[in-house]
């Protein structure tokens, strides 16, 4: 994403009259390559801040990079009110980059802030697991999952439920996208109090899709990841279904 990014700034930057000429205009207006180019100089940000959107998204923080985006972007008027003061016209479209990098700041020194506070959970309860996971290996998977609950000491009803939705996560990302090599990246996070499962997968996207059978499925499945989890947190970002499972105790 971000190599994309950086690739499509070069070329913005290098070959502005080119973007019009695709679109059909052939007389470019006064200050419009100035003005293409300062509104490349955004993409790169955007990109390494969508990444941070599913960093964040992943630690169960989509309300944070939600808020955080719409507080950013507000200061677009005001950048381009400054802007068009202190510069010619075309530099007005340098707001959409000084409201990214605003964004941008935020999310690395609130990542900074989650690193830190790692490293103090290191020494607490707090254990990982990273598994890459298809629909051959989901019940090996699952089993491990079961294993490293009971070796560690950590509750089994929740090990049990989180697993379960693993197992059926799996298995509708392959049935939905009608392919065996979706790529399901699932993380779970386990202490005393808590398990956080979230998974990524590349499979159909779950909120576009039209097709009546899908939408059953869809309803079938989240209805019962609802009913077995404390709490479930779903984006689609960068190509990617991004769903975050919290269970507890007293989850069902």
């Amino acid at each position: 994403m971000v190599i994309l990014s950086g690739t499509m700034i070069v070329f913005f930057e290098i070959f502005p009259a080119v973007i019009f000429n695709l679109h059909g205009v052939d007389e470019i207006p006064d200050g419009g390559l100035t003005s293409l180019r300062m509104y490349a100089l955004c993409i790169g940000v955007l990109g390494v801040n969508a990444l941070f959107r599913l960093y964040f998204s992943t630690r169960g923080l989509q309300h944070f990079s939600t808020v955080l985006t719409l507080a950013g972007n507000s200061t677009m008027p005001v950048f381009a009110y400054i802007y068009s003061i202190l510069f010619p016209a075309p530099y007005i479209w340098l707001s959409y980059f000084s409201a990214a990098v605003i964004i941008l700041i935020v999310n690395v020194v609130r990542s900074i802030i989650l690193m830190k506070i790692d490293k103090e959970n290191e020494k607490a309860d707090q254990k990982r697991i990273y598994l890459s996971v298809d629909s051959s290996d989901a019940i090996n998977a699952s089993k491990m999952v079961q294993n490293f609950a009971i070796t560690n000491g950590y509750s089994l009803m929740m090990a049990n439920r989180a697993r379960l939705c693993m197992e059926e996560m799996v298995a509708y990302s392959v049935n939905s996208s009608k392919r065996n090599n979706v790529r399901n990246q699932i993380m779970f996070s386990f202490s005393d109090e808590e398990v956080l499962f979230t998974m990524l997968d590349d499979g159909a996207c779950i909120v576009f899709d039209e097709d009546k059978e899908k939408q059953t499925m869809i309803t079938n499945n989240y209805a019962l990841l609802k009913a077995i989890a404390k709490s479930m947190q779903y984006q689609y970002v960068l190509g990617l279904n991004h769903t975050v499972l919290k269970f507890r105790e007293e989850s069902a």
